[in-house]
């Protein structure tokens, strides 16, 4: 045995736990929170065109889901709900999704980054914007997770309807490109350079402003 041969044994137990924990076959009929809350071209892109990640990208994604089964699985609180399944309906489709923590009327949304932010970013915003509106809640909380320096910070949300407006307007717009099987539009923004879709909208970028 060699290092070449236990490095690709690790990399498939990762390609493993992401094929079990994302991996979901939906209907069009059925739109995802985590699909409309970054570029609705790329989720469209997703279910028309799927392919794998880079080993970078899927270790990552990995690490991130291992964050939230320890915090999931040993926060020492009493009353705690997990992993909580929510859905919608808007009319003709569902919008759903899955809070991570429930904390008395708090939801408690988790990400990990490579460092610590100074203030949250706008799509996590969003994200627990819809779980408060979809769960009735007044007020959650982002924390940050970093994997280089091991940090831990916070930031408390309080709801806000412009962010339901928007939510619902993006996840109705997803919901028309796939029963038309049109690709949505572009949206610009600093995560392009990390999407595997990328080559769909080089010749389009130049000419969209970074929202």
């Amino acid at each position: 045995m060699d290092a070449r041969l236990v490095t690709c044994m690790i990399f498939n137990a990762f390609r493993r736990a992401y094929e079990d924990k994302f991996i979901e076959k939906i209907s069009d009929d059925t739109i995802f929170v985590s699909e409309v809350t970054y570029c609705i071209r790329k989720a469209y892109l997703l279910r028309r065109d799927p392919r794998p990640f880079n080993r970078e990208k899927l270790v990552i994604l990995v690490w991130g889901s291992l964050a939230h089964f320890l915090v999931e699985n040993y926060i020492d609180y009493d009353g705690v709900l997990c992993e909580k399944s929510v859905s919608v309906d808007l009319g003709g489709f569902k919008l759903k999704g899955r809070a991570d923590i429930i904390i008395d009327d708090y939801i408690v949304e988790l990400k990990t980054a490579y460092s610590l932010p100074d203030k949250p970013f706008n799509h996590h915003v969003l994200q627990l914007q819809a779980y408060l509106w979809m769960l009735d809640r007044e007020e959650g909380f982002l924390v940050y997770i970093a994997r280089r320096a091991g940090g831990i910070v916070s930031f408390k949300i309080e709801r806000d309807v412009k962010y339901w407006i928007e939510i619902v307007d993006r996840a109705r717009k997803l919901h028309e490109h796939l029963k038309k099987n049109e690709i949505p539009p572009p949206e610009k923004s600093p995560l392009c350079k990390f999407c595997e879709y990328k080559e769909y909208c080089l010749p389009l970028l130049q000419k969209v402003r970074v929202r």
